[in-house]
């Protein structure tokens, strides 16, 4: 993608010139998914992010226009934002929910029904981008979908049964039942975990004594704002051991209406997954990008001081870029601590494991470093913030500073874990849970069956709970049979052999499966199942908990790549097939040959074949295009020049035919450039055609000097009736000739410097003594070495022919030479 990227950006006049590279690389690795377009509309830049969000890959969007990055999204060709933005604002079209233009900057957010199984909430942010001069150059578009907040919905309590059993068995959730005085009447395993006492030892004791160390309640405890208004209150509190909880108080009222005590309940909302992309590069043009992402974010150099400071993080901490840049010091913590002291960017330049400590969950991505931190004194509230920080690297890979982005999470925290309701119906923890979950107790009777596994079996829960003998398992297997939550109660080898790959955690107790069910779905499903058993407060069993995830598309998925795969290597081996096992002998010359192929399968190919009086034919051609199609007219193209140089002499005559041929045959539009040449070992000359493609290099030994075999008319396959003209040249002792494909010249180091002619003649030059073999391996050895672990983008094919010196003309051409002077390869 990086390369793709850049190149089309340089050829569309991009603004950040050489500086491409880091540019690709920065937004390459950005959280939220990013695409560009220049002014006619054409994709520039496509990152990973997007293509995990579309399914849609870099290298396939790349370069196109007329609204192809719709169709991912609406199934239509049609403008999104980032059109919008090079429109006037008369044009703007108001089909994006609140809408907001801020300067050049659009923000909305949109609901598109055909994106997602449910449709989608995404929300939207693009802007112009400009040349250096100011001109127009296209606009670039931040997308995240926000579905899960949009959906996110207080969970609703339906059973009353099993109050204990649930809420014992939840490792993340802390409830607490409290009198007036703040004494605990009745606490759950969470919470006596977290004292490390028993029920019996906490009963009576004040909750804010046992729990926080403490003499006096909590500033702003919810639990005492419900029992001195009688309302339910709802908020968020840091625990000792550094964990984040969200907490919701409700009243417990007697019969008569008089307040008897609170029910208080606490989620544990301190773990949040996140997976990012190493930032490799920045330079100065960097700015104009990251100033309009919707992430706060900043870069430091490689001494601490500010080099950007972007919009988003102006808005965010009240600080302009102006008063910051430049800065060191650690001045740049200020705005969010009140001191100065090392952020996460200063810990990738410099690690201190005392300052790393007081982040949450930190992770280590690679080179870069992912954590949470509560912020007390950040907000009125103090908030909860997302970090990212990634070194940044010289062409040398050596660190010349970090980039850090910034993201307050703590709404999202609240709507994620938050717990609305508790009205004393205990199967709301299992009901909020994405994964169709249902819990059974000792007898085997259904005590919770949620949403989830509702829609998944259409089973409603008002009809499963209270129901046994295995009445469960009917919506899965068609039958009454025990499953993974009755293994939990009570183990059973004869049905363990029914979940292969079954497994045990480290204490024994829980299991976990997968399993292929053919009565379920219209073609079977593959189950993935977890089962875990409930204690209740004093330890004891009393029932078991399943969650259940239909994992069919992503197996069936799994199994489709693997059939392409095979495919792509059975057409691989079909490929190499049609080039030839060996280079057939001809007195006086030495030849060698290999082609190394970008993907599985190519687009060049090249042949030898031999004709009458000492005459041999050889090849080297390049499609157009690559891949499965290239390859397909590859086989095209080789067949029908074969079957015409079997039937003509001339070499313009074969070229001539063969293009009327393809021309005939062809509906795809692609083409192919190749070159025809006759060696005569009798003469010792060369007599060519060029069909379009690239002119061979001919280094005269006697005067050291270098001619190209230039095109003497238009690659095959383009317009019918063509004529091309045939060309003569006499070859000398120690002369050497190499013909090749495009992928040679135009290889590419990390640097995006090509291979080029010129290096390629000095390659020839300096190897000329050598076999054809030697000057073959020679050069593709320095292909390898120039390019390092740049990726091959386009095919690699050669031919070498050196005139040997003058030998008798009866002498035998060594075989073994011949066997061994020619090559294929696919890495």
């Amino acid at each position: 993608m990086h390369s793709n990227c850049d190149e089309h950006g340089q050829r569309h006049g991009l603004p950040w010139g050489h500086a491409g590279r880091f540019l690709t690389e920065a937004i390459a690795s950005l959280p939220d998914a990013i695409l560009a377009i220049d002014t006619e509309g054409r994709v520039v830049i496509w990152n990973r992010a997007m293509e995990k969000l579309t399914g849609v890959l870099a290298e396939e969007m790349i370069g196109k226009g007329n609204y192809e990055y719709a169709l991912p999204f609406y199934g239509v060709r049609r403008p999104i934002l980032a059109d919008m933005v090079l429109m006037p604002d008369e044009c703007l079209e108001m089909e994006y929910n609140r809408l907001q233009k801020e300067g050049t900057t659009l923000v909305g957010e949109i609901f598109i029904s055909t994106f997602g199984p449910e449709g989608s909430y995404i929300w939207a942010k693009a802007a112009p981008l400009y040349h250096v001069d100011g001109r127009l150059a296209g606009a670039i578009e931040s997308i995240r979908d926000i579905s899960d907040r949009k959906r996110a919905e207080e969970a609703l309590i339906k059973s009353e049964q099993e109050k204990e059993a649930i809420l014992s068995g939840l490792k993340n959730v802390a409830v607490e039942y409290l009198d007036p005085g703040m004494r605990m009447i009745w606490v759950n395993s969470a919470v006596q975990k977290s004292c490390g006492k028993s029920m019996e030892e906490l009963r009576g004791e004040r909750c804010f004594q046992m729990i926080q160390g403490i003499q006096e309640p909590c500033p702003g405890c919810r639990a005492v704002m419900t029992l001195q208004d009688g309302r339910s209150h709802e908020g968020e509190i840091t625990t000792p051991d550094g964990r984040i909880w969200a907490t919701r108080s409700n009243p417990i009222r007697g019969a008569d209406g008089e307040l008897k005590g609170v029910v208080h309940v606490a989620v544990n909302i301190t773990r949040i997954k996140a997976a990012e992309q190493n930032i490799r590069s920045v330079q100065q043009r960097l700015a104009q990008v990251i100033d309009f992402l919707p992430d706060a974010t900043f870069v430091l150099d490689g001494g601490g001081r500010v080099m950007t400071w972007n919009k988003a993080l102006e808005k965010m901490t009240g600080t302009r870029a102006e008063e910051m840049i430049g800065k060191g010091n650690y001045e740049h913590s200020i705005p969010f601590y009140g001191i100065r002291r090392p952020a996460l960017a200063d810990l990738v330049l410099q690690p201190d494991r005392q300052f790393e400590k007081r982040y949450d969950d930190l992770q280590r991505d690679g080179s870069a470093l992912v954590g949470e931190v509560f912020i007390p004194s950040f907000g009125p509230e103090g908030s909860h913030i997302w970090v990212k920080a990634t070194p940044l690297y010289d062409p040398n890979g050596s660190i010349i500073g970090a980039i850090e982005a910034i993201r307050d999470i703590t709404d999202r925290k609240k709507a994620e874990e938050a717990i609305a309701s508790m009205k004393q119906r205990l199967s709301d923890v299992i009901e909020f849970l994405p994964d169709a979950t249902f819990a059974i107790d000792m007898q085997g009777r259904v005590i919770a069956w949620n949403r989830a596994i509702e829609k998944m079996t259409g089973a409603q829960a008002k009809d499963m709970i209270g129901e046994g003998d295995y009445r469960y398992s009917l919506p899965f297997y068609g039958v009454r049979r025990p499953i993974l939550a009755d293994l939990v109660l009570e183990p059973d080898e004869d049905v363990q052999r029914r979940y292969p790959g079954l497994s045990r955690d480290a204490d024994g107790k829980t299991l976990t499966a997968e399993i292929f069910i053919p009565s379920f779905g219209p073609t079977g499903s593959f189950i993935w199942a977890k089962a875990t058993p409930l204690y209740d407060s004093h330890g004891n069993l009393t029932g078991s908990i399943e969650s259940i995830r239909d994992v069919t598309e992503m197996r069936r998925t799994e199994e489709t790549l693997e059939r392409s795969r095979s495919e792509l290597r059975i057409a691989s081996d079909i490929q190499r097939s049609f080039l030839p096992e060996r280079v057939p002998p001809l007195k006086g010359f030495d030849l060698a040959a290999a082609s190394v192929p970008a993907m599985e399968v190519g687009g060049d190919f090249y042949d030898f074949i031999p004709g009458a009086g000492g005459r041999l034919g050889i090849v080297i051609a390049d499609v157009s295009g690559k891949s499965v199609p290239a390859a397909l007219f590859m086989a095209l193209s080789r067949t029908i020049v074969r079957a015409n140089a079997t039937h003509h002499e001339s070499g313009v005559e074969v070229l001539q035919d063969a293009n009327d041929m393809i021309c005939a045959d062809s509906r795809s539009g692609m083409f192919v450039t190749l070159f025809y040449g006759v060696l005569n070992e009798g003469s010792r000359d060369l007599v060519y055609a060029n069909a379009g493609h690239s002119p061979p290099i001919l280094f005269s030994s006697s005067s050291g000097e270098f001619v190209e075999l230039d095109v003497t008319g238009i690659a095959l396959g383009v317009f019918g009736g063509m004529e091309y003209e045939e060309r003569r040249t006499n070859l000398s002792p120690g002369d050497v000739i190499v013909l090749y494909t495009d992928g040679v010249t135009e290889a590419v180091n990390h640097e995006l410097k090509r291979y080029g002619t010129e290096r390629l003649r000095s390659i020839i030059r300096t190897s000329s003594h050598l076999s054809a073999q030697g000057i073959l391996d020679r050069v593709l050895a320095d292909i390898s070495s120039f390019s390092g672990a740049q990726d091959q983008f386009d095919d690699i094919t050669m031919i070498v022919v050196r005139v040997r010196d003058d030998e008798p003309a009866d002498k035998e051409q060594d075989q073994s030479s011949c066997d061994s002077s020619i090559g294929y390869t696919s890495d």
